[in-house]
C-alpha cells in the first residue's frame, strides 16, 4: 500500500477548493503521476484550484476474516465501509458458543 495511494484516495474525498495552494501543487507534482512516469516540474507551474486531482477509487477491497474472542455478554460491532458506510449487528454471546458475522457494505 504505497503513500501515494493514501493521498489519492483521501484527496479524491476532498472539494477541491478546500485545499490550500501549496497542497494542490505537492498533489500534482508527487502524487499526480504513477511512479516512473513523473518527471520534473516547475514549482512555478499554475494549478487551478477548481482542478479534480485524481478520480475515486473505485476499487472494492477484498473480503476479510476477523477472529475476536470475547468473554460471554451482549456486544455491538459495527462494520464501516472505505466510503463510510456503516452496518452494526447486535449479539448476544454464550460461553464456548462460536458466532459468525456477515457485514454487507
Amino acid at each position: 500500500y504505497s503513500v501515494s495511494i493514501a493521498v489519492q484516495k483521501y484527496y479524491s474525498f476532498t472539494a477541491a477548493c478546500r485545499c490550500k495552494e501549496h497542497e494542490i501543487k505537492h498533489i500534482c507534482r508527487y502524487h499526480g503521476r504513477q511512479t516512473g512516469e513523473r518527471d520534473l516540474e516547475s514549482s512555478e507551474e499554475e494549478v487551478s484550484s477548481n482542478e479534480t486531482f485524481f478520480p475515486p477509487l473505485k476499487t472494492r477491497q477484498a473480503s476479510k476474516d476477523i477472529y475476536i474472542e470475547v468473554s460471554p455478554g451482549i456486544y455491538s460491532v459495527t462494520a464501516t465501509s472505505e466510503d463510510m458506510v456503516q452496518q452494526t449487528h447486535t449479539v448476544d454471546v454464550s460461553a464456548g458458543q462460536s458466532i459468525d458475522l456477515t457485514f454487507v457494505l
